[in-house]
């Protein structure tokens, strides 16, 4: 990958993450952990928004741990659905659904942290851990938040500001990172190599806006698969509605210069409907997309390691997870290759 739009995101990464960051993880905290021992300076508080001050390679080092975390997720999620386009075993396809859902999901998490603009939730606990350290009037309530590195203030600290959100958490991620996309898309600066935009364009698709609410399509997919009562569950009825044994080796051989033709000709096949065999194309989307978030994750994850001479271990362990698991890297080079 190496278009206008992609040079874009490895630039905004490589501004927010400085040299000297440790992505060792073992017991070091997550950025919620973080916010109750780490090393920083409130500035500023309202009913909308939280300032502080810290060094950059502070807090990039906990964001970096968080994408060590999120990538180990995609991957564990991955060999569920390998295994279980492999098995001959009776198992959920709706099930299966909220694994893809997952693995989705934990990309966009990832490639949010990678460019230094992830959502995240904040609850009570974490918002008394500002207040107890400044005596501002206001502070906003719990829920989600955007965080933004807002400003440098010396060679050795810069500012960064968490802005509340009225949205449910993962409504919140696909809406952050979507609209995101879409943003590329129309931005005439970015978007001029004409295979990259159609990729974005399809990972920003509004096809299924009528059905579904915005962006936050992937979230109803999961829900009418989990929760919607003896909609995708058929599986006593001798049914499947979500068909996704296959999805996985779909994927076999695919190659960079056949991605953005691969993920357009999803979306053309994707059925904005409700009906029964509408809902299998939706599934494909989402899987599709989520393997695209993952490998767009990956490449940029590299690109940070390479630059910032970051440990390489946790890349190597789920190198080898894969291969134990039995899925050839070589076959799915795309995904997997180191």
């Amino acid at each position: 990958m190496t278009g206008p739009i992609f040079l874009h995101l490895r630039a905004k990464m490589l501004s927010f993450y400085p040299d000297g960051m440790k992505n060792t993880v073992g017991d070091a905290p997550t950025f919620a952990g973080w916010i109750q021992c780490g090393g920083f300076n409130l500035r500023t508080a309202s009913t909308t928004d939280i300032t502080i001050e810290c060094a950059p390679v502070e807090i990039a080092s906990v964001f970096l741990r968080d994408v060590e975390r999120l990538l180990n997720h995609c991957v564990e999620q991955a060999l569920e659905i390998y295994r279980f386009g492999v098995e001959n075993c009776i198992r959920s396809d709706a099930w299966n659904v909220v694994t893809i859902y997952y693995h989705c999901f934990f990309a966009a998490q990832a490639l949010l942290r990678l460019i230094g603009e992830p959502v995240f939730f904040m609850d009570k606990e974490n918002i008394g851990i500002f207040k107890s350290i400044a005596a501002a009037a206001n502070f906003p309530g719990p829920g989600m938040f955007e965080f933004h590195q807002t400003s440098v203030t010396t060679l050795s600290l810069s500012e960064y500001t968490f802005k509340k959100k009225s949205r449910r958490p993962h409504e919140a991620t696909w809406k952050k990172l979507l609209h995101l996309f879409d943003s590329f898309v129309h931005d005439r600066a970015l978007a001029t190599d004409a295979k990259e935009a159609s990729l974005f364009a399809s990972l920003a698709t509004q096809k299924l806006f009528r059905i579904y609410s915005d962006y936050d399509w992937p979230s109803r997919v999961r829900y009418n698969a989990n929760y919607n009562p003896g909609f995708a569950y058929l599986l006593v009825e001798g049914r499947n509605r979500a068909r996704t044994k296959k999805l996985f080796q779909r994927w076999k051989g695919i190659a960079e210069p056949n991605l953005e033709a691969f993920l357009r000709s999803t979306v053309d096949d994707c059925i904005c409907s409700n009906d029964f065999d509408a809902f299998e194309t939706q599934v494909r989307l989402l899987f599709d997309v989520g393997q695209v978030l993952f490998i767009i994750s990956k490449r940029l994850y590299h690109e940070l390691l390479l630059r910032r001479n970051c440990d390489k271990r946790w890349s190597l362990h789920r190198y080898r997870l894969v291969e134990r698991a039995g899925i050839s890297p070589d076959e799915y080079s795309l995904l997997y290759s180191r």
